[in-house]
């Protein structure tokens, strides 16, 4: 059980091998249930969700207490990748008609992303990320040029 950010969370995770062997999943080793229960603290209101994991790692190369910080550290770079790019860079509000502009402006909003995470000539190191964040999107082409000094 945790408790942060106004909420109690409480995980269960239920792991099972039965399945190797007998399914067309490639590589398949072990099934995984994971229960989640977040109660928010301010309103007692509860959310149930169920996911399902599945991994190559048998039973005796990663038990299930690895397993569920393996999958909480997945979704915690998917979040911190994907909410930084949505919010900050607004890249659900663009609306391109060709694909090869959405390609180049996507391989660009990584750029930039790396680049905030990163050591950079363009903002002192003490810089919180989302200033980092609102100093690119008003200056675009600096990606560019800090590109190419890398």
């Amino acid at each position: 059980m945790e408790k942060g950010h106004g909420r109690i969370e409480r995980r269960e995770l239920r792991v099972r091998s039965d399945l190797a062997g007998y399914s067309a999943f490639p590589g398949l080793a072990q099934v995984a249930e994971l229960q989640k229960e977040v109660v928010a603290v301010a309103t007692g209101e509860i959310t149930r969700m169920t996911r399902y994991l599945v991994t190559s790692l048998a039973a005796d190369q990663i038990d299930p207490a690895r397993l569920l910080a393996v999958a909480r550290r997945h979704w915690g770079i998917e979040n911190r990748w994907f909410h930084v790019a949505d919010d900050s860079f607004g890249e659900d509000r663009q609306v391109l008609h060709d694909h090869d502009r959405g390609q180049l402006l996507g391989l660009l909003r990584g750029a930039a992303l790396n680049l905030l995470r990163g050591t950079c000539t363009l903002w002192p190191d003490s810089a919180p990320m989302t200033a980092r964040a609102e100093w690119i999107n008003g200056h675009p082409s600096a990606v560019l040029v800090a590109l190419e000094r890398l």
